[in-house]
């Protein structure tokens, strides 16, 4: 038997996906997005907890990979309390202009409302930003050259797919001559310059916020890489399922006719990513046996997704009660109010396990 186990943790408004899968005693451990802007030490915990789980011995427990989705801070704020608690041996990001990096990171960290303690402040956006644009052996970026690519796995008995769609070279333009714009530099503007003109007043964080939300906002969100996995050779299977509530625990068993993961971060889905996915995750159908709903159940990411014929026997979406974005949408609740929903929020979480046997 190989075992396994899968949990979408509590973490609020953000994601943090982990998967352990053991063979012969052995752990290959895989993280997908670490963050969240609702509550920093309620995600501290959530990483404690999952380190526990894997640690084995006395050394640093050892994490396979990590994906970080998109540049949402949402999505990655944990990443450098992870690293410091683990050793990733690689990290792959969606490929993002260095002029890009600086502006959407300066944006998360010095004017995005966020839970960061302002003594760490500094060392997780140094942290994130030498991990963006420092070359390294443990970060791949996963760009339109690198798409589709299988991340290299010692057990052979999983697959892991990666699909990204890459960030628009027009706007990456646009947002450089605007933000050159309001500093009058050349030929283009810098971290500390950013963080200098926005620190001087008001008006100018707001200036930068209009050019991030003309821009960024939604445009990252579609850089979302989207990982699938699944066990190889393996068609359906019997499914132990977890569903945390505060104390309470809900335990099920179910049968399952796929045995696909979907992991698809903040993206809107389109036919060409549809295509891609159901074509490279054999076999080549729309089933699934887990899938996060897009973009914390938002009813833009969704409008699409919904006429796909995308079937999942868990749907999950991951998000944080009182979150300013009204996710999840009332709309993508009635459109999956027939299916298996499970929402994961500050008090939910959701774990489900693979029954295999070879």
């Amino acid at each position: 038997m190989i075992a396994n186990c899968f949990k979408f943790r509590s973490v609020g408004q953000g994601l943090f996906y982990t998967g352990t899968i053991n063979i012969d005693g052995k752990n290959f451990n895989f993280v997908y997005d670490c963050g969240t802007v609702t509550d920093q030490k309620l995600l501290y915990k959530q990483i404690d907890n999952f380190i526990n789980e894997i640690t084995t011995s006395d050394e640093k427990p050892v994490i396979d990979f990590v994906v970080i989705s998109h540049l949402h801070l949402d999505h990655y704020s944990g990443l450098y309390y992870l690293s410091n608690k683990a050793t990733i041996k690689k990290i792959y990001i969606p490929f993002i202009d260095k002029e890009i990096v600086d502006f959407s990171l300066v944006y998360d960290f010095y004017i995005r409302d966020n839970d960061i303690d302002d003594n760490e402040l500094g060392q997780v956006f140094n942290f994130v930003r030498e991990l963006l644009l420092t070359e390294n052996d443990t970060v791949t970026f996963i760009n339109d050259q690198t798409n589709n690519i299988e991340i290299p796995s010692s057990i052979k008995i999983w697959i892991f797919k990666l699909l990204h769609k890459k960030f628009p070279k027009i706007l990456k333009d646009d947002i450089i001559n605007d933000i050159n714009s309001l500093f009058d530099t050349e030929p283009s503007f810098t971290q500390q310059d950013l963080i200098a003109y926005i620190t001087k007043s008001k008006d100018n964080s707001n200036n930068i916020s209009k050019i991030y939300l003309k821009y960024l906002k939604n445009k990252l969100n579609n850089t979302s890489i989207i990982l699938v996995h699944f066990p190889a050779k393996v068609n359906s299977c019997c499914v132990l399922y977890k569903y945390y509530f505060r104390n309470l625990i809900y335990r099920r068993c179910a049968f399952s006719f796929s045995v696909k993961t979907l992991l698809t971060g903040d993206i809107d889905f389109t036919t060409n990513i549809l295509n891609k996915i159901v074509k490279r995750a054999e076999p080549s159908n729309y089933l699934f046996l887990c899938l996060q709903v897009p973009h914390h159940g938002a009813k833009s990411s969704w409008a699409y997704f919904k006429k796909t014929g995308i079937i999942a026997l868990f749907n999950v979406i991951s998000f944080g009660y009182g979150n300013r974005y009204c996710h999840p949408s009332n709309s993508v609740l009635k459109d999956l109010s027939y299916k298996s929903v499970f929402l994961v929020t500050q008090i939910q979480m959701f774990e489900y396990r693979i029954l295999l046997y070879f």
